[in-house]
């Protein structure tokens, strides 16, 4: 099988589980024959400029459709797997497989999709008023992503202008648990 991974990796300082589990998975498929491209991008080390970037390609990532498409119009892929698509990819990833008729497949490791910091917490503990309110400003208001309001602005103005469309070019979400996969379905993403 022919199968395109993509990923944006953490800054190095700040490994995740995500990183480990592209890595495993890509392993795991090329050592059982199939057929793996990677496409990666890799945070910076958290200075302004690399938070500058990340904030400017979170709702579009020019060079990541046009990326993608060069790729999959070199050969036949028959599914794309999306891991982390923040910030450097970015949602125009998925639209990129969309357009050349690739199946994309997005593994749901955290809440990203609406929840700012990704985690469904804040400082006082567990906080799901972006997941029930669909009110994103709530995180720039609380500071949500990485504890800076101006920070959040960027990634609050993604969940808003995505909310409601991510299945557009998604054909398949992985849930890692039948609560987040339950959590997810209330966010309003579907039921596959």
């Amino acid at each position: 099988m022919k199968i395109l991974l993509a990923h944006n990796y953490y800054a190095s300082s700040s490994p995740s589980g995500e990183d480990v589990v592209f890595e495993a998975e890509s392993d795991l498929l090329k050592r059982n024959g199939h057929n793996v491209s990677e496409y990666v991008k890799r945070m910076g080390s958290g200075g302004i400029t690399s938070l500058a970037k990340g904030a400017a390609n979170l709702l579009w990532s020019t060079s990541s459709y046009r990326d993608i498409k060069s790729i999959l119009s070199k050969d036949k892929y028959e599914i794309a797997h999306f891991h982390n698509i923040y910030p450097f990819l970015s949602p125009s990833a998925y639209k990129a497989c969309h357009d050349s008729g690739v199946p994309v497949v997005q593994t749901l490791h955290n809440y990203r999709m609406v929840c700012a910091n990704g985690m469904l917490l804040d400082k006082a503990g567990q906080c799901e008023v972006c997941l029930q309110t669909h009110n994103f400003r709530n995180a720039i208001k609380k500071g949500c992503y990485r504890n800076s309001r101006v920070a959040s602005i960027p990634v609050a103005l993604m969940q808003y202008v995505y909310e409601g469309k991510w299945a557009r070019y998604v054909d398949t979400f992985i849930a890692l648990t039948e609560s987040g996969r339950a959590k997810h379905i209330e966010s309003g993403l579907p039921n596959n």
